[in-house]
C-alpha cells in the first residue's frame, strides 16, 4: 500500500505519523513538511514571531518552547545520524533518511505542480495533519481516501489546541479523531476516536503528549485493518458531543484556564524535554 505524509512540521505530528513507518506492506512514498506556520511569510523566523498576533503570548511561548526544543532534538539527530527514537522525541525527517524516503517541505499545497507530482506517486492513502484545505483534485490522488488525524473528539473541539479548549470546559472528554478528508475543513465524517483520561492536576503538555501516542496508536491499528481489508467497527464517542470549533487560544480562553488551576506545561517538564533534546536523558517525560 502506497502512502504519502503531509505534516505539520511539530511534535505532535512526528509523534502521531511515526508508527507508519513499521506498519507491515506499507510503502511511504513521501513525506511533505508545512514550510512556514504562516504561509504568508518567506522567513520562517518572521512567520512564527508574526503568529504572535494569532493567539494570546502565553500560549505563543508555550509554542514556541516545546517544539523549539523538539527541532533542537531533531537537528542534533540529524546531523550525528542517531536513531530516530528517543525518550518521548521521534523524527519523522530521521525516518525519512533512514528508510531513504523523499522528504520535502511544501509552501503551498494546492500547487497545481505539486497536485500532479502527488497523482504521479499512485497513491493508495495520503496520511495529512496539516491546516491547509486540499483542493479535490488533490482528493482525489490517492486510489483509496484521504485521512487526517485531529486532537479532538469531533465534532467537539474542532480547530486548534483540542486538549487545551477541552481542558478549560469542565467535564469535556479528551481524545483524538481519524477523519475522512473532505473540501471543507475539519468537516469530514469521523471515522474513528480514542479517548484518554482526563486529569485536572496535570498539565495541557502532558494531556497532549497522551492524546498523540494514543492517536498514533489507533491509527497504526487502522492501517492494520485497512491493509488486511478487515471492516473494523471503530468506537465514536464524540458523535454524542455538541459540535464546537475554536481556534487559536485567546486572553479568555488563557483566564479560564487559569481559573481552572490549569498549567500549559510545569517547569519540570520543560527541563526533561531539554535533556531529552540534548539526548541525554531517554526517560519518556510522562507514562503512557
Amino acid at each position: 500500500m502506497r502512502v504519502a505524509l503531509f505534516c505539520n512540521d511539530d511534535l505532535t505530528t512526528n509523534l502521531i505519523f511515526s508508527p507508519v513507518f513499521d506498519v507491515p506492506d506499507i510503502e511511504i512514498v513521501g513525506v511533505y513538511f508545512v514550510r512556514n506556520v504562516n504561509c504568508k511569510r518567506q522567513n520562517k523566523i518572521a512567520g512564527i514571531v508574526s503568529m504572535l498576533r494569532k493567539m494570546h503570548w502565553s500560549y505563543w511561548v508555550y509554542l514556541v518552547a516545546t517544539n523549539g526544543l523538539f527541532k533542537l532534538f531533531e537537528k542534533l539527530t540529524l546531523w550525528l545520524k542517531l536513531p530516530a527514537y528517543y525518550g518521548t522525541c521521534v523524527s519523522l525527517r530521521r525516518l525519512a533518511q533512514q528508510h531513504h524516503i523523499a522528504c520535502e517541505e511544501i509552501a503551498d499545497f494546492g500547487d497545481t505542480e505539486f497536485i500532479a507530482h502527488i497523482r504521479s506517486l499512485q497513491l493508495d492513502l495520503l496520511l495529512i495533519r496539516v491546516g491547509a484545505i486540499l483542493k479535490p483534485e488533490m482528493l482525489a490522488a490517492p486510489k483509496l481516501t484521504t485521512w487526517c488525524v485531529h486532537s479532538s473528539l469531533m465534532p467537539s473541539f474542532k480547530g486548534i489546541a483540542g486538549e487545551l479548549h477541552a481542558l478549560r470546559t469542565e467535564n469535556a472528554p479528551i481524545g483524538s479523531t481519524v477523519f475522512l478528508v473532505t473540501p471543507k475543513l475539519d468537516e469530514g465524517p469521523p471515522l474513528a476516536q480514542v479517548t484518554i483520561t482526563r486529569d485536572e492536576k496535570r498539565s495541557v503538555f502532558e494531556h497532549m503528549l497522551r492524546n498523540n501516542v494514543a492517536a498514533s496508536v489507533l491509527l497504526r491499528d487502522m492501517l492494520l485493518n485497512l491493509k488486511h481489508n478487515t471492516n473494523a467497527e471503530y468506537a465514536l464517542p464524540g458523535l454524542a458531543l455538541p459540535a464546537s470549533y475554536f481556534s487559536w487560544p485567546q486572553a479568555a480562553h488563557m483566564k479560564e484556564a487559569r481559573q481552572r488551576g490549569l498549567r500549559l506545561i510545569y517547569l519540570r517538564e520543560w527541563a526533561k524535554l531539554l535533556m531529552q533534546s540534548l539526548r541525554l536523558n531517554p526517560t519518556p517525560i510522562i507514562k503512557y
